[in-house]
């Protein structure tokens, strides 16, 4: 914090105290920074294969459309009418299973981001940090003279 020695005793109790306090302190402020920013790199995980997906899925509904054309084509002439219109349900199946596969994908992307972050939030990710003063003797006030400008020093 950069008291001066002068201003609160390196060997005052409660000096001693508000140190080891501040140490744990440091300690979960970095365990925080750390898993903040691992929370930050999932979510750019999750929001990267959620685009992988949907790029995928646009590369199939485009390659369905073509085909869909091709056996609408194929249905207009009586040769090739039956091969077109089976052709086109199996074309809607197939575009309907992917489009239910990819968002069984992206929801279970988003769960496992969920999960992630639900186990982030539980107790034991930090360790439960002992913020009391230490009893009466330890109140971190004891500075010898308040009014002098000690927190410049």
């Amino acid at each position: 914090m950069g008291l001066s020695d002068d201003a609160w005793s390196v060997d005052n109790d409660s000096r001693k105290q508000f140190n080891s306090w501040f140490a744990s302190f440091q300690v979960e402020l970095t365990d925080a920074k750390d898993a903040a920013g691992g929370q930050a790199s999932a979510i750019d995980g999750v929001i990267g294969a959620i685009r992988g997906i949907q790029v995928g899925m646009l590369i199939t509904d485009v390659a369905c459309l073509i085909a869909m054309i091709c056996f609408k084509i194929m249905e207009m002439f009586p040769l090739t009418s039956a091969a077109g219109r089976i052709g086109q349900i199996a074309i809607a199946i197939t575009n309907a299973v992917a489009t239910r596969a990819v968002a069984a994908a992206i929801i279970g992307w988003i769960t496992v981001w969920i999960g992630g972050t639900t186990a982030l939030a539980n107790a034991g990710q930090f360790k439960k940090m002992d913020v009391e003063p230490g009893g009466t003797e330890q109140t971190f006030t004891d500075l010898d003279d308040p009014t002098k400008t000690w927190a410049s020093a």
